[in-house]
């Protein structure tokens, strides 16, 4: 009997210490979660009688976050481009954006240019702007994608101002977007949480390698050396020789603007910076091309 008593004994303490340990690990997965995961748990438990009214604007939310993003990653970090304080004519050829495409209207922002009057402008985006845009991207457009609720009238919806939070992080960008909505249905009302959607690419650590570029280039000024470089090299260049020639030499602007464009391009597209992801073969090349700019830390993004 008591040994029967004791193997009890042992079976009741190991069944508390599972539970224990069962306790501990659940615990511990909530503890590690982020305040803005656990939110957005919560925002989840709907009543089933709303459940195809908050589908729809978490469709919405879910498309719409995808937008400011990618337009953001395309234009330089903006989303409406910095207006041109010397606006391009012919006397001012340059401009503050380059046009991707030829013909495409789809332009990205320089962070640093020099405008044809010779002044510099420095227009590096800052990463609070970036949020602020893209949080405004999401007020402005919400409404529009709901369609105003016009396929739910049944429901009485009442809506009130869309208010949206970003943040950037380094391997995604949260959202929490305040959109007060109201249904009555009989004499059932329901009010929404917030709403939450993540976008998962790494923009936050995109951001401080492209600061950590445009920093050091001002430093080193390695693109100008670069470009100096095929000045040098290229014969169709006019730059600086000695020519013991007695006849004058003279150039056509068009063919030399044309040999130094040329040029110019066969050269920098092969120039990649160290610390991202990439391969050259020939170490020649690669001596010769790589610009030591980022540390450890950015090599699972490829350059």
């Amino acid at each position: 009997m008591q040994k029967r008593g004791q193997v009890t004994l042992f079976i009741i303490i190991g069944i508390v210490i599972v539970l224990l340990v069962a306790g501990f690990l659940a615990f511990k997965g909530n503890l590690l979660k982020s305040e803005w995961e656990k939110a957005q748990a919560e925002s989840l438990a709907i009543p089933d009688e709303a459940q195809e009214v908050h589908d729809h604007v978490s469709g919405c939310v879910e498309e719409l976050v995808e937008e400011p993003v990618n337009l953001l990653g395309m234009q330089g970090g903006y989303i409406t481009l910095p207006e041109d304080p010397v606006p391009s004519s012919a006397y001012n050829p340059f401009s503050n954006s380059l046009e991707i495409f030829e013909g495409s209207g789809m332009r990205s922002a320089y962070w640093f240019y020099e405008a044809a009057n010779g002044i510099q402008y420095d227009q590096m985006p800052l990463k609070e702007e970036m949020e602020l845009e893209m949080a405004e991207y999401i007020n402005n457009n919400l409404a529009s994608c709901t369609s105003n609720f016009s396929l739910f009238q049944e429901y009485n919806v009442s809506v009130g101002d869309v208010y949206t939070e970003v943040e950037i992080l380094d391997d995604k960008v949260l959202f929490t977007v305040d959109y007060p909505v109201r249904i009555e249905l009989e004499e059932w009302v329901f009010d929404f949480p917030y709403f939450y959607e993540s976008v998962d690419v790494p923009l936050g650590r995109m951001y401080e390698a492209a600061v950590t570029i445009q920093m050091q280039e001002n430093e080193d000024y390695y693109l100008e050396n670069m470009a100096y470089d095929v000045l040098v090299l290229d014969e169709d260049v006019p730059l600086s020789e000695q020519n013991l020639d007695c006849d004058a030499e003279t150039w056509e602007v068009d063919e030399v603007e044309s040999a130094l464009k040329t040029s110019l391009q066969n050269n920098i597209q092969f120039i990649k910076i160290g610390g991202l992801d990439y391969s050259i073969s020939d170490d020649t090349i690669k001596n010769y091309y790589e610009w030591n700019v980022l540390g450890a830390g950015f090599n699972d993004i490829s350059g």
